[in-house]
Formats: structure tokens, sequence, C-alpha cells
């Protein structure tokens, strides 16, 4: 919000900044109704954290949660028994003001200041934020709101821990308050140092920069991207703005597409995209849904960074997605459905090389990043994409295996593209990332196809044995058709015990 107040005065009298600058600032920014729209959340509708339409509303069960998982954080964040010391400093502000007397005829004093400011921000802010706190993503959005309250809380802590010493004192007479505090602050200093300072080492931490990338890089020329959440539009934007990738990428966030103004700035900033209206919202009169922005733009190739936006259903029918590094493609359903060896060779070739291999960059650790961090999102939406495009491979693979089940070709498109999809299989299970997935079951599919090319292959049918075993042992009571898998499973111990017995054939 720091650059709220600036916005007016420094914005230029144009409406853009320059060609290709997906932070735009149009004329409205100039005018003070424009700051007050800006400032009072008009073009969001509400105040909350999130829209008047989300699952959580404003009642008094939201804000005793928020309370508490402010509490457990308060907590970590200040060692515990800190918290206590600007308690203290709370209690000891208020006597000193109001049954000591010190509010007759004085101003407020500052620790006073200080703890109703603290009050009022964390109740009428933990009214407000409706997001559904329970889910560690949300969970991390809104610890990001409690820093400036911390910052509070750490100088009634520094207040507290000096009235703290000024009442020892009294008890102990001729004790060296300053000395006491000094010491007291030194080892504060020191242990938190000591316990928080690998988590906040960020030095190294690229993940957001590699992840923009990995979004822009694989693209072809000239695409246009439709991003949806913060992770997918700010990534690409920052290294698009600042690092200079992919210049020729346009970058369209779907949620700001509801606002006219965005519209109307995107129309200039990006005047080779066509816009069938003046903003985005299926169904409303001047409005468009985004199935017309793609006949709008027929020559263009879109992609999806998150998805299709909620609630628009307009595409279904004509246009659907496939994985596309670690976003999806749009294509129209023809496309979708085009299975002949040469249009399955483009699309394996396009996409095969469009994730860095995880030996080729620096991922975040598991360890460090809780999952309500960023840079745990990256991580799973990273691993997502490697599965996503194993998983198309492995669809690619079986509709050709059901097309021409005869053809038993080592060199065959078919063969090709199974065995891929077996290599990212097994480099999923090999790093244990389920990715939203199941890689040990579908490793075992992608095997079990195999099969039919070498059914001589004793190694081979154990690998697939063993890739359904895991399947049952990793998901438990939630698996499907657990009854058959078991059936298969038990087949294949069957073969190879009699194999080595010199028994049956497969």
């Amino acid at each position: 919000k720091d650059i709220v107040i600036p916005l007016p005065v420094r914005a230029p009298p144009g409406a853009v900044l320059r060609e290709g600058v997906t932070l735009h600032i149009t004329r409205k920014g100039r005018s003070a109704q424009g700051f007050a729209d800006h400032f009072f959340r008009k073009d969001y509708g509400t105040f909350s954290l999130a829209s008047q339409h989300a699952d959580y509303s404003k009642t008094s069960a939201n804000w005793a949660r928020a309370w508490r998982y402010y509490a457990a954080d308060l907590q970590d964040q200040t060692l515990g028994y800190l918290a206590a010391a600007a308690g203290v400093a709370a209690v000891a502000a208020l006597y000193r003001w109001t049954w000591g007397g010190g509010w007759r005829g004085r101003p407020v004093p500052v620790d006073v200041l200080l703890v109703g400011t603290l009050a009022l921000y964390l109740n009428f802010f933990h009214y407000l934020c409706n997001l559904p706190i329970d889910q560690p993503l949300f969970y991390g959005v809104q610890q990001r709101f409690w820093i400036q309250p911390l910052a509070v809380t750490a100088l009634l802590i520094g207040q507290g821990c000096v009235d703290a010493a000024r009442w020892a004192a009294k008890l102990v007479p001729h004790m060296p308050v300053r000395g006491v505090v000094l010491a007291v602050a030194v080892a504060v200093t020191y242990v938190q140092c000591d316990r928080h300072y690998d988590a906040m080492d960020q030095s190294g931490n690229l993940a957001v920069r590699d992840f923009g990338r990995m979004i822009l890089d694989p693209l072809p020329r000239d695409s246009i991207v439709l991003t949806k959440g913060d992770l997918m539009i700010n990534s690409a934007r920052y290294v698009q703005e600042l690092e200079g990738v992919r210049p020729d990428v346009r970058l369209v966030d779907q949620e700001l597409m509801t606002f006219p103004w965005y519209v109307a700035t995107l129309k200039q900033v990006y005047p080779d995209i066509t816009f069938p209206g003046d903003y985005y919202t299926p169904g409303t009169q001047g409005a468009f849904g985004i199935a017309q922005l793609f006949k709008a733009n027929r020559k263009r190739r879109f992609f999806l960074a998150h998805g299709f936006k909620d609630g628009d259903h307009t595409w279904q029918g004509e246009y659907s997605a496939r994985p596309y590094g670690i976003i999806h493609e749009v294509v129209t359903q023809k496309a979708l459905n085009d299975l002949s060896p040469r249009s399955i060779q483009r699309y394996v070739k396009a996409v095969e090389g469009s994730i860095p291999p995880p030996s080729d960059i620096h991922l975040p650790s598991v360890a460090k990043y809780a999952p309500h961090t960023w840079e745990r999102v990256v991580l799973n939406d990273y691993w997502q994409g490697r599965h996503n495009v194993a998983y198309a491979f492995l669809q690619f693979g079986q509709a050709l295996h059901e097309k021409t089940p005869g053809d038993l070709s080592h060199t065959g498109v078919k063969y090709t593209v199974l065995s891929k999809a077996r290599a990212r299989f097994e480099e999923l299970v090999a790093h244990n990332q389920p990715a939203g997935g199941s890689p040990h079951r579908n490793l075992g599919v992608v095997l079990q196809v195999l099969i039919g090319f070498h059914p001589e292959d004793v190694s081979l049918v154990a690998a697939t044995r063993d890739a359904f075993q895991a399947y049952l042992k990793e998901a438990g009571d939630k698996v499907q058709g657990a009854g058959q898998i078991e059936d298969v499973v038990k087949q294949y111990t069957d073969y190879l015990e009699a194999r080595r017995g010199g028994g049956r054939k497969m």
C-alpha cells in the first residue's frame, strides 16, 4: 500500500508507461475520484480480502479463527514469552494513562497510541479477513498482513522489558536497570537469529524468478498468456519487465480483465490484440466471454497460466486445454481429438523439453519452506507441470494403442510416446512427488501397455507389479477399483513365480 499516496501525483498524463508494460496507470489514476476509488477498493466491491461471494462471510467465528492463527504466529515470531513483555507494556501504558491519572490535561502518550492502534487494526482486520485461513496458501496470504502489527508489537516488547526491569528494581534495590535491559536485548537478538536465520536466509532463492522463466521461455513467438492468480502474473511480469525475458509474449490477467479500465489500457498497450467488448464478464451487455476473445484472435496462440476463470463456460464444447510446459495451451476440440501420428509427434516435440529437468534448476527445499509459502507453491506447480506432460503422453499412447492394437513396432510413434511417459513417471516416483495425481498408478498403466511390446521381459513385468503395489499402499482406502488392481498384482506375481520355476509365458 506504500504506492497508493504517490499514485495521483506521479502518474503520467497519458494512459501507458511504455509499450509492453503490464503494470498500467490510466488517466483515472490522476484524478481525485480515481484515487478515492483505489483507496476505498471500489473496483473490488468490498473491504474484505476476498469477494463478497466468497465462502467465508464476516462472522464472529471467522474473527475468532483469525485471532487463533494470529496468536500462534505471534508465539512463533516472538519466541513465545516475548509476547508477554508486550502485554506488560500494554497494561503498564494503560495504567499510567488511566488509573495513574496521566490522562488529565495531557495528550495521549505514544505507548497508549501504539496499544490502541494495534487493537484497532487487529480486530478490524480479523473481522474483514474472510479467506479460508485453515488452507495453507490463504494462511500465507493473511500472514503477510501481520507484518505491521508485528512491528508495533516489537516496540511494545522493548517497552515491556523496560517496565518489567523498573518494577524488578523496586524489589531489588541498586539493580542496574539499563544493564539488565541491554543484556536481555542482546540475548533475545542472539536467540532470534539462531532460531530463525536459516528460514530467513533467502540468498540464492530464485524460485519465483525461475518460475516466471519457466512460464515464458518455451512459448511460441507472440503468444498470449491468460494468467490467473498472483504467482502466475507477477512472476512472469517480473522477468519480462525487469530482465527482458520474452517481450514478445502478451500477458493478460483474467481477473483484471473484469475491470473496464484494465481492458481500455490493454487496448492501448497491445493494439495487436482484439478485445470484443469493454470488459470480461460473459453474458453481460458490452462485455465478452473467453470464447469470444479466442474467436476475435483466431490466428494467435493462447495459453492458460492456472486454468480458465471460474464461472465462464463459454469455452466448453469448442475449446479445451492441454499441457504445455508448466501451463496449458488453448486448442480447439478438433485439434485435441486429432490423433494422427504427425499431430502427436509435433506436440511431443514441442513440449518434451518445455520444463527443465530438476537437475538443471535449483528447486525450493521442502524442509525449509512451509506449505503456505509461495516457494512451496512453485515447487508443487513445477512437479504438477511435469506430471501433466507425462500424463498427456500416456493418454496419446493409450489412444494410439486402442486405435492400432496390432502395431507393436519398437520404432513407431506409439512406442516412443509411451517410453517418454514411462521415463517421466519414473522420475516422479524417484523424487517422491505425487503432484496431485498418482505417478505409481500411471507408471503401472504405462508399463502394462509396454509389456505388449516386450512380453518376455521379466523385469518389465516385475516393475509393473511393483508400481501397482506401491499405488495400493500409497492410496490406501482411496483406491478406486482396488479389487481389479489386486487381481493384476496377483496375476503378475504368479507369473513371476512360475517363470522362476521355468513355467508359463506371459
